[in-house]
């Protein structure tokens, strides 16, 4: 019985012997057998927020994947002639810090305008854009679309990435119109 015991200990530790893949680097390589480490914390180095590119130390991953968005939503998306407030949301995903978001606003004709992101909680962005009055005079709605990028801490920008659109009904030759909005000068 003793020597079985003895033998099955043998065998075990010269399996996991065999299989650290040289350890403590916190990651394998092909055909090593071994495991990659799992960072302690998010903020540990190797970790979604370690150090990344250039200089890291090896056997860090550097991050080359832009960010990636879920849960985009335009709200309202129909508005009155008299426009008013777009709230604009997504999650950003991506494996270093998100450092901005930034929504693209346009309309056929005009110029678009960017529209800033805060980080609300977590991996959630939202931003408002007072949508203008529809001041057409040919009767027809107006349409803007909206796109998103992101940029991450690895310095990596996302492909503008669709929103969505929305619209802003005509007036109607009752509706008086308000006067037009006034930018400040930046």
């Amino acid at each position: 019985m003793r020597t079985s015991l003895l033998l099955c200990a043998a065998v075990t530790l010269s399996l996991l012997a065999l299989g650290c893949g040289g350890g403590g680097s916190g990651t394998t390589t092909p055909g090593s057998g071994g495991f990659p480490a799992i960072p302690s914390s998010p903020s540990s180095p190797g970790g979604p927020s370690g150090p990344s590119g250039p200089g890291a130390p090896s056997g860090v991953a550097t991050d080359t994947q832009p960010p990636a968005f879920t849960n985009v939503r335009l709200f309202p998306i129909a508005f009155d002639f008299a426009g008013g407030t777009l709230t604009i949301s997504a999650d950003v995903i991506d494996a270093s810090p998100v450092l901005q978001v930034t929504a693209t606003v346009q309309r056929a004709g005009a110029e678009p305008v960017s529209v800033p992101l805060n980080r609300t909680s977590g991996s959630s962005w939202q931003g408002t854009w007072t949508v203008p009055a529809n001041q057409s005079t040919t009767g027809q709605r107006q349409t803007y679309t909206v796109s998103l990028r992101a940029q991450d801490a690895a310095g990596n920008l996302s492909p503008a990435t669709s929103a969505g659109s929305l619209s802003v009904a005509a007036p109607d030759s009752g509706d008086s119109l308000p006067p037009p909005p006034v930018w400040p000068n930046l």
